[in-house]
């Protein structure tokens, strides 16, 4: 798995979906142009994601 780029993230911004950096960190882009980060982890068996804060505020580079 390659991990995000600045020029990635840039272009995911016009994208919505979600983007995979590693080790549990993903870049969840809505169909509004709301961005953030997400740290998934799995707890008791069960999936959490656990919100970091807008990926525009919080650059990964």
């Amino acid at each position: 798995m390659k991990k995000l780029t600045a020029l990635a993230i840039k272009a995911a911004l016009a994208n919505p979906g979600t983007y995979q950096d590693g080790d549990g960190l993903f870049l969840k882009v809505d169909k509004r142009g709301g961005a953030y980060w997400l740290l998934r982890l799995q707890r008791d068996g069960k999936r959490q994601d656990i919100g970091l804060g807008s990926a525009r505020l919080l650059p990964l580079v």
